[in-house]
């Protein structure tokens, strides 16, 4: 066979390193095949691989009413809401200034009696208020029967209990002693009261029956949350061994206490 002159034969080197070349091509592209038939081929990653349950965190604040705090009255009412549309109506009663945490647990207690009584939800949330003395505002469930009854026992003779005409208004009323934080970005608040707003105790400053808590928290209108209760200040003792005495003005040790304590008996029962 004769060549002619104008073409050129490649030499096997040439044509052993293009070969190769070519048959690395192919395996490269054999081997993207395979990976790429995936079903989650083109798919972006929109949620983690497995669901993370995280723990509910606490949500006071010293020196106001939190956002959580507000998003969970505001579920809570729109809870009671629902269940007024069949039974009963919506409520509040405010106790007097300067009442004791132990008197607004009475008041609740009451509340939830006089429910029970009558067939109703047992639904009321209540929301501490520091200034100018602590009292609280509780929103429940009722009626006119309930609220006469409540009127004419006497623990609520001096508080005030009126039905709910505006709970648009109630709710920025009660959010009047919520911290900076708790308002930011939000306009449907209402005005709110500058400076700190210690609540006597701490503690949670919106609470709410058990039973409106778990149909609320069921319903996905309430966050779940870590409860935080109010410090007993009447009287403790702690780990050191002082004691406090009466109203908290004056400290002994509870060795010395124990002492006195056994002196006034002995002196007692020692007659001449």
């Amino acid at each position: 066979m004769i060549i002619p002159n104008t073409m050129t034969v490649p030499c096997r080197a040439c044509m052993k390193f293009w070969f190769g070349i070519g048959r690395l091509q192919q395996k490269h592209f054999l081997k993207r095949q395979q990976r790429d038939r995936s079903p989650w081929k083109g798919r972006g990653v929109t949620a983690s691989s497995y669901t993370v349950d995280r723990l509910p965190t606490r949500t006071v604040a010293l020196h106001g009413v939190t956002g959580p705090e507000l998003r969970r009255f505001d579920g809570a009412c729109h809870q009671m809401q629902r269940a007024a549309r069949s039974q009963g109506e919506l409520w509040w009663l405010t106790t007097p200034k300067g009442s004791s945490r132990h008197e607004i647990a009475a008041y609740q207690k009451r509340i939830t009696r006089e429910q029970a009584a009558r067939g109703l939800p047992q639904y009321s949330a209540w929301v501490f208020e520091s200034g100018p003395l602590l009292h609280a505002h509780i929103v429940f469930l009722g009626n006119r029967d309930l609220a006469n009854t409540l009127q004419r026992s006497q623990l609520c003779l001096a508080a005030k209990i009126e039905p709910v005409t505006d709970i648009g208004g109630l709710k920025k009323y009660l959010a009047k002693e919520r911290t900076p934080q708790a308002g930011y970005r939000r306009r449907d608040l209402g005005g709110r009261i500058r400076g700190s707003h210690l609540l006597p105790g701490g503690g949670d400053r919106v609470r709410l029956s058990r039973q409106l808590e778990r149909d609320g928290i069921e319903a996905g209108l309430v966050n779940p949350w870590k409860h935080t209760n109010a410090k007993r200040s009447d009287q403790r003792t702690t780990r050191s061994g002082t004691e406090t005495v009466g109203d908290g003005k004056s400290d002994r040790t509870a060795s010395s206490v124990r002492a006195a304590d056994r002196s006034r008996t002995a002196s007692r029962s020692w007659q001449p």
